[in-house]
């Protein structure tokens, strides 16, 4: 299957477990934010341990059917994967982001809803790391 231009990387997704676990953590959390039915959890961690800049996983609630979260999912990926917001994230040559996109909204979620909660969630992370 040919790479579109929006391709995925797959250096650039949030897998491992040593990573993940501290977003949750209670006392490990450095930051969230939540706008409308999107949670974005974020930490800074040295580049080796990423390969990337930037890893982002994404997750769903469990309140709704596979195939609706895995619908939910693709329109979070899509939305962060063409939003402007996410050039503006760099990060210093030693440090990496890591970001988990969380979505627990109800079952009147709508597309249009996601995406502009992702972009408005984005909008306030990239003011936050350049502050």
């Amino acid at each position: 299957m040919a790479r579109t231009p929006h391709a995925w990387p797959r250096v650039t997704r949030l897998k491992r477990r040593r990573l993940i676990r501290p977003l949750f953590a209670h006392g490990g959390i450095q930051s969230g934010i939540s706008i409308g039915s999107v949670r974005l959890l974020f930490r800074t961690v040295p580049r080796h341990l990423t390969g990337s800049p930037v890893q982002v996983g994404f997750a769903v609630t469990r309140q709704r059917t596979a195939v609706r979260r895995n619908a939910i999912r693709r329109v979070l990926r899509e939305a962060f994967r063409t939003s402007p917001q996410r050039a503006m994230l760099c990060m210093p040559s030693d440090q990496a982001l890591t970001l988990m996109v969380l979505c627990h909204g109800n079952s009147a979620t709508t597309k249009a809803m996601l995406r502009a909660d992702l972009a408005q969630a984005l909008d306030i992370l990239v003011r936050r790391l350049t502050a």
